[in-house]
């Protein structure tokens, strides 16, 4: 498969930020805005709680009025279009916040 040069990898996918896109085998997967946001911060840290209200203030900031039930709605988003690879999770770790984990040892390379 060819990985274009800003390409990240996030276990069998391929992340393009300035395109907004993730790429699944040949599959294109159009992400939004708020998407893209979320999951440039939990690439920054990968397998670690991230808290909810970093998400929000980073994700909504300049939007005026924050409402958690964005959050997760986007959160839940993401998740489905990620679900194709077995070793992603975006897990809810309750009261304190989201994490995104990758199994090393599921990926299928």
């Amino acid at each position: 498969m060819f990985k274009p040069l800003d390409a990240i990898s996030i276990g069998n996918y391929q992340f393009i930020p300035t395109k907004g896109l993730l790429v699944y085998d040949s599959e294109n997967i159009s992400l939004t805005a708020k998407e893209r946001t979320l999951l440039n911060i939990f690439l920054k840290q990968v397998n670690q709680v991230i808290d909810r209200n970093l998400l929000l203030k980073e994700g909504w900031e300049d939007e005026g009025v924050i409402t958690g039930r964005s959050l997760d709605m986007y959160v839940s988003k993401l998740r489905k279009k990620l679900q194709k690879d077995a070793s992603i999770s975006i897990k809810n770790v309750h009261g304190k916040g989201y994490s995104l984990n990758i199994d090393q040892d599921l990926r299928v390379r």
